[in-house]
């Protein structure tokens, strides 16, 4: 399509086809306007994805030694509490001998 023809068909449809052309027009460009608006929050967002998941990580990671943590520490406080409660039991055996001890020393018999 050369020039001329163009230009008999603009002058035979007047400014019916001139203004639908403009709108066609001014409407790709509204297109192409909103996918560069999109395309850059996009990136922005997996900008933001990317740093939200480091965070993410870290509190991960932060959880972990904390639970690595607490489970030693309860494993060490089990492990003192039993070395408590074995001090205990020999204590109270010793108590028992002394009390026995004790009863034959003062002569005390049951029931009197």
């Amino acid at each position: 399509m050369d020039f001329q023809s163009m230009v008999k068909l603009f002058s035979e449809a007047g400014i019916a086809i001139v203004s639908v052309s403009a709108i066609i027009f001014m409407s790709w460009k509204l297109l192409l306007w909103g996918k560069q608006i999109v395309d850059g929050v996009l990136a922005q967002m997996a900008k933001q994805n990317e740093a939200w998941q480091a965070v993410v990580d870290r509190s991960t990671r932060t959880l972990d030694e904390h639970s690595k943590s607490a489970s030693s520490f309860q494993d060490q406080s089990i492990e003192a509490h039993k070395y408590q409660r074995d001090e205990h039991q020999k204590m109270i055996t010793i108590l028992d001998e002394i009390k026995f001890t004790m009863v034959r020393i003062n002569g005390y018999k049951k029931g009197k």
